[in-house]
Order: C-alpha cells, then sequence, then structure tokens
C-alpha cells in the first residue's frame, strides 16, 4: 500500500514591536515572496500581514505572549499574501530572545492544503476522524443549531456529561446569552449562505453546568453528509479574557481605592459629551491630611482615602455618577444634572457620612476625619464650556470651603439652575 504522510508548509518569522525583523524562506514563501530579503524589503509590520478582524486580536496574542500567559494550541487565522489574497493559516506564539532583545517567535501552518492531503484513503479518513475526536479543541457540528457531531473537548468545556446528552439537544443556542443569540441566528445563515467567510470571534457562553465561560470560536461551512452544515471550532480563553480585564482594568483604576484614574475619568466625560446634558462637578479634599500621616502614619492614611472614596463612590452611584481620584488626598466626582437633583445636598450626604467614620490609630486611639468640597455644575459657565473650565471653577468653590473653616461644602449658586438647599437625604 502506498504510504501518505501529512505535509503543511511551514514558516516562520521575528516579531519585535509589531515589526517583522526576521523571516525564514518557507514564510516568505507562504506569502508569495521570493525571498525572506524580498519580504522584509515589501513588508515589514503587522498591520500589512494581518487584516482588521485579526490584528487586534494576534496583538493582544503578542502582548500576553511576551508577559508570559502563551497559549499551546494555534489560533486560527488569514494572513495576507504579496498578491493581496487572504490566506487561512494555523499561527503559534513563542517568547525567544532574538540579538539580545525580547521578540515573538511566530510560527504559521498553511492550511490550505490540509483537507486534500486528508482526503483520499480510507486510513486517511481515519487519522482525520481521530484528529478531530481526539483534539484539545471542542470541535461541533451542527445543522440550524441541532447538533450532528461533537467531541470529547467541547463536552469538556461545555460542562456536559456526555455526548450523548449533548446530540440529544434540539439546540445549541441555549448555550448563548439571551441578548447575542438574534446575532447568532443571522451569522449562521450568512454563513450557510454564504454572505461571510469563515468567522472567528470571542464570547461568553453558558455551560450545561451553569457555568460562564469564554471561548475563541471559529466558525466555518462543511458539507455533512451531504448537506451544509456549520463546524464550529472553540478553544477555552476565559483565564485570558479574565487577565485582559484585569490589565485593562488596572489601565484605568486606582491601584489603591479601585477608582477611576485621570484617564478614566476624561474617557467618561467624553463619552457624556455626545448628549450635551448638563454635569455637576465636585472636587473633594481630605482636611489636614498631612497631620493625619504625620501623627497616625501612612498605613492609617489609606485607610481614610480609601473610606472617603468608598463613601463619595456610594452616594454619587445613586445619582448615575462616577468619582475618580484626581490625586493624593482629592477626588472628583460628575454627576448628570437631572430634575430634582439637590447637587449641595449630594455633597452634603458625602461630607456628613465621612465624617461620622470612626478610625484607629497605631495607638489604638479613636479619631475622625473631614473633608472639604467644592460644587460646581455647567449652567455657571455656559454650554459650550470645557471640561477643564469647569474644573478650574469647582477648584475656586473647593478653596473656598477650606478657606472658611474647612469641614464643609461651598456651591456656586450663582447661576445655579437647581436648588441647592441642605436637606435629608
Amino acid at each position: 500500500m502506498q504510504e501518505h504522510k501529512l505535509s503543511l508548509p511551514y514558516g516562520t518569522a521575528i516579531v519585535h514591536q509589531k515589526h517583522i525583523v526576521h523571516c525564514n524562506h518557507d514564510f516568505a514563501h507562504i506569502l508569495g515572496y521570493g525571498s525572506s530579503d524580498h519580504l522584509l524589503a515589501e513588508l515589514s509590520t503587522l498591520i500589512e500581514l494581518f487584516s482588521n478582524d485579526y490584528l487586534e486580536t494576534i496583538e493582544n496574542e503578542i502582548e500576553l505572549t511576551l508577559l508570559g500567559y502563551s497559549l499551546p494550541n494555534a489560533y486560527l487565522c488569514k494572513i495576507r499574501s504579496k498578491d493581496g489574497l487572504y490566506i487561512p493559516i494555523a499561527i503559534m506564539l513563542k517568547k525567544m530572545l532574538w540579538n539580545d532583545l525580547s521578540t515573538i517567535e511566530m510560527n504559521v501552518i498553511d492550511t490550505r492544503l490540509a483537507y486534500l492531503n486528508y482526503k483520499g484513503t480510507r486510513e486517511q479518513d481515519q487519522m482525520f476522524r481521530d484528529m478531530i475526536i481526539n483534539s484539545t479543541q471542542g470541535i461541533i457540528v451542527h445543522r440550524e443549531f441541532k447538533p450532528l457531531f461533537v467531541n470529547e473537548s467541547w463536552v469538556s468545556m461545555q460542562g456536559a456529561n456526555s455526548t450523548a446528552q449533548v446530540l440529544a439537544m434540539d439546540s445549541i443556542l441555549s448555550l448563548v446569552r439571551e441578548e447575542v443569540a438574534s446575532t447568532v441566528r443571522k451569522q449562521y445563515i450568512d454563513l450557510v449562505e454564504h454572505k461571510c467567510a469563515a468567522t472567528n470571534t470571542v464570547v461568553e457562553n453558558i455551560g450545561l453546568d451553569g457555568v460562564s465561560r469564554y471561548f475563541n470560536i471559529y466558525d466555518n461551512v462543511i458539507l455533512w453528509q451531504g448537506e451544509k452544515a456549520v463546524q464550529v471550532i472553540l478553544e477555552d480563553v476565559s483565564e485570558k479574557v479574565a487577565l485582559e480585564n484585569e490589565l485593562k482594568f488596572q489601565a484605568t483604576h486606582d491601584d489603591l481605592t479601585g477608582l477611576y484614574n485621570r484617564r478614566a475619568v476624561y474617557q467618561w466625560l467624553e463619552e457624556q459629551s455626545n448628549n450635551n446634558a448638563p454635569l455637576v462637578c465636585l472636587l473633594m479634599d481630605i482636611d489636614n491630611f498631612k497631620t493625619i500621616n504625620d501623627n497616625h502614619g501612612h498605613q492609617v492614611g489609606d485607610n481614610v482615602i480609601c473610606a472617603l472614596a468608598s463613601t463619595a463612590n456610594s452616594v454619587v452611584q445613586k445619582s448615575e455618577g462616577i468619582v475618580g481620584r484626581w490625586g493624593g488626598e482629592e477626588f472628583i466626582a460628575f454627576i448628570p444634572v437631572k430634575l430634582g437633583l439637590k447637587c449641595k445636598l449630594v455633597a452634603e450626604k458625602i461630607r456628613a457620612d465621612f465624617e461620622a467614620l470612626t478610625f484607629e490609630s497605631k495607638q489604638q486611639k479613636s479619631f475622625h476625619s473631614t473633608v472639604s468640597i467644592g460644587v460646581a455644575n455647567t449652567n455657571q459657565i455656559g454650554d459650550s464650556a470645557s471640561v477643564d473650565l469647569l474644573i478650574q471653577r469647582t477648584d475656586q468653590f473647593l478653596y473656598l470651603a477650606k478657606a472658611e473653616g474647612k469641614n464643609r461644602v461651598c456651591v456656586d449658586c450663582s447661576a445655579c439652575r437647581l436648588p441647592c438647599v441642605i436637606d435629608t437625604y
């Protein structure tokens, strides 16, 4: 019997700071270039290599790999060739040192010939089936969401008891969140009607065991027993998504208090600018904070800062606003103006609740802390005024609150359209 071997084109490139700094001849050949030198002369960045659908994901994968969170499995995507066509590949990333630089080794496998190489003999068909069944990636084939085939990895990833349990299901749409079910149905129709190519997305599923997990999902149309069906390949990326979310949180939140940092506050304000709604601004500064640090230590000082952060956030959230740490012992809050909102009342609630808190010093002595608050809103400075002018205006009234004896709220009522009386919150 003639021996058949699976042989797929395989190439390697070295990536440093999103630039291809080296590649071998096989990598160049897969992309349709005559040599590696020819490729490097015409192609240097990942932007030129991947379409927008895959670029962000690849960049995130590279960043995570550099941090040591690489995944062992190949990632399916498409890469742009010299003639502008997109080639389906399997890509694997690995961190490595190259010329004393921390780089990424990017290995790609050209999968265009995979189906042809497996097709032909019964032995090869069985080998292909064994590969699918024993794959560490979850694989399911469905027609109109009715399962036709499923491997053990998919069963395990979705918290099912057995393949029989999955194949007995009328529809796997129950695993998809209700709010995205209509999108998933449309995507299925577009796939089988060839209105879109194979898709690759990260989605959240609720498994048969009730556990929420994130999966990298690759959908493509195949022929199953002579009729069109959709093959879904999935990879559990729950840990990676959790890490990405943690990195995003760290980039936008203050380490000590968990509140928004300055950059996140400005991002929130930019989102609010589209509706042109007036905003109330509060600037809060802990009174005599240096004395607290000097008398009780920085750990106690941090406790006081966190207490004000928690108090302010609890009050402001009820008014659908946000609180951010502005620096040191100073905090800022923005609240969308609504009919009946008493801006001074909100500030007074924060001031009074914070003053009522009791802190313990290192010497087991109890003490209280106070806060001064300045309040202004966009009505005072005109609808076209910038956020920075609003903050400057609010800072003036924080200064007045300090000058008038601290532990008080000072509000600019000169043109305020809102009631600023003190009342029970």
